[in-house]
């Protein structure tokens, strides 16, 4: 596990309380990892982006038709927490 996520991890723990049974209390790694979606300045930024990637190969004539408020707004599927410096990290609920 790279030092870069130990922060996140640890941040992930203390909230939703997801702990395996070991005698360090450490957060479940594999768990952690599958729902980790990285540091974001918001957000927002990080579905702006989700939305990017599900447009690519989209002819414009899709595109100025997606509802970007209303796809935000359905995804609540998201755990935001706060980081250092105003940002946010992203996880996906499983």
């Amino acid at each position: 596990m790279g030092e870069h996520l130990w922060e996140p991890l640890l941040t992930w723990g203390r909230e939703n309380g997801s702990y395996v049974e070991n005698p360090y209390s450490l957060s479940d790694f594999f768990s952690f990892e599958d729902r980790y979606r990285d540091c974001w300045p918001s957000r927002s930024d990080y579905l702006v982006e989700e939305i990017e990637l599900i447009q690519e190969g989209w002819p414009e004539e899709a595109i100025c038709y997606f509802d970007e408020d209303a796809y935000e707004y359905a995804r609540l599927d998201y755990t935001v927490l706060d980081a250092p410096q105003g940002e946010v990290y992203m996880f996906k609920d499983l």
